[in-house]
């Protein structure tokens, strides 16, 4: 799975774009807009998305890590993924 498969998946998981906003900004980001998010979210579905919404994401959708942004979270044993 590519990482940009991966945002896909965690903002399906998590509910939608609309969904991961408010909880971006209700758990995470207070300061933010919520629509301004919303927008942002859609485009992490065709460029992926920035370091800082990793864990966040990984923490709404239970989707790792690992797979949002593998350059900056690299699995420890690449050849134990399966």
């Amino acid at each position: 799975m590519t990482n940009i498969e991966a945002v896909r998946l965690a903002i399906f998981e998590a509910g939608g774009p609309q969904r991961v906003a408010r909880l971006l900004v209700r758990d995470f980001y207070p300061d933010d807009d919520q629509e301004k998010i919303r927008y942002r979210i859609q485009k992490w579905q065709i460029k992926g998305m920035p370091p800082k919404y990793v864990i966040p994401l990984e923490k709404i959708s239970g989707i790792s890590r690992h797979d949002l942004d593998p350059e900056i979270y690299p699995r420890e044993n690449e050849d134990a993924v399966v």
